[in-house]
């Protein structure tokens, strides 16, 4: 009896082991049944079994390894880590252990992603170019980009990055439209401004043509301003010199005026090639004026002096007043 109990207690650990050996075993071919099937996660799971039982199994524990790189590798895809994602999916590929399919799977993975950073880089190349085009008010050429940006092919085939980028895209569609509005206003901001001063101009237009022409009403002025400095000269008392210098720069200030005022609806009136003409001989003519003053204001003769040249360029001035109002008034 003692003989019997010591053979069965010999002959336990080697069935313990064979048991254990078969246990092992059939979890290896259900992990490399499940790898076949494209079941990774369980997969994983079965070989990790196959390391409780046997720690020192190194086909499994290069299978865990890599099985874990791989979703790892699924994650960074879908996190948009495209970078990442390349790296990890090039040292899969270059793992001498793993199965011919699902490196295939990785290669074509690989692919996507390569798409995926070329397209990333257009994207953000075509939205800087957009941003650009915004600022600087080229509304239809940016409009365009974002356009053929959202049409692209090569855009449609990467929903994940579709998602992602499509955000930006809206964004940069709304400052568009805001950029639009703004300008749309600005454009109506000018056509106001033009409408208000063609009515200011065609009322002016209809005031004259009520009272009679330009040149009638400034010959009218001309003849007022007249008046006015007769007046000036019939109620001046001259007491010194430096008040006749007065009255004279006074007389000259009424003349000075008028030839103003007169340039001024000139210049409204006559067409910019002849103005600029006109302006030309204009500046010859005040050149002119300001030398006769000069020779005339000769300080040794004192004030007297100086008003004999204030009355000396009221000539001038009197005479081009008329000469205007007769040629460039109508």
């Amino acid at each position: 009896m003692k003989r019997l109990v010591l053979t069965i207690l010999t002959l336990c650990p080697m069935f313990v082991l064979i048991g254990c050996n078969d246990s092992t075993e059939k979890l290896r071919e259900d992990a490399e049944e499940a790898l076949l099937d494209g079941d990774i996660s369980l997969a994983k799971t079965l070989y990790e079994h196959v390391l409780d039982e046997a720690p020192d199994d190194e086909e499994s524990t290069v299978l865990v390894d890599l099985l874990a790189d791989y979703e790892t590798f699924l994650e960074k895809i879908e996190a948009l880590e495209w970078y990442e994602a390349e790296r990890l999916g090039e040292k899969l590929v270059d793992n001498e252990h793993i199965p011919y399919a699902l490196k295939r799977e990785v290669k074509q993975y690989v692919e996507l992603i390569e798409e995926g950073i070329a397209l990333v880089e257009s994207i953000n190349n075509t939205l800087a170019k957009v941003d650009n085009l915004i600022e600087d008010g080229e509304l239809d050429e940016a409009k365009k980009l974002l356009d053929d940006l959202k049409t692209e092919k090569d855009f449609s085939k990467l929903t994940t990055l579709k998602n992602e980028k499509h955000e930006q895209i809206l964004q940069a569609e709304r400052k568009l439209a805001e950029k639009e509005k703004e300008a749309l206003e600005k454009e109506r901001a000018e056509i106001e401004r033009k409408k208000a001063e063609q009515q200011e101009k065609t009322t002016a237009k209809t005031t004259v043509s009520s009272s009679g022409s330009l040149k009638q009403q400034y010959l009218a002025k001309a003849e007022e301003v007249a008046k006015e400095e007769q007046e000036l000269i019939e109620n001046f008392n001259a007491i010194s010199s430096s008040e006749s210098r007065g009255l004279a720069k006074q007389c000259y200030d009424l003349w000075d005026d008028l030839i103003n005022e007169v340039w001024g609806v000139i210049k409204e009136q006559l067409p910019e090639s002849e103005f600029e003409q006109l302006r030309q001989a204009q500046i010859k003519w005040i050149q002119e004026k300001e030398a006769l003053y000069d020779e005339l204001n000769d300080e040794q003769y004192g004030l007297l002096a100086i008003a004999e040249a204030y009355r000396a360029i009221q000539e001038m001035t009197i005479e081009r007043t008329y000469y205007l109002i007769n040629n460039y008034l109508d």
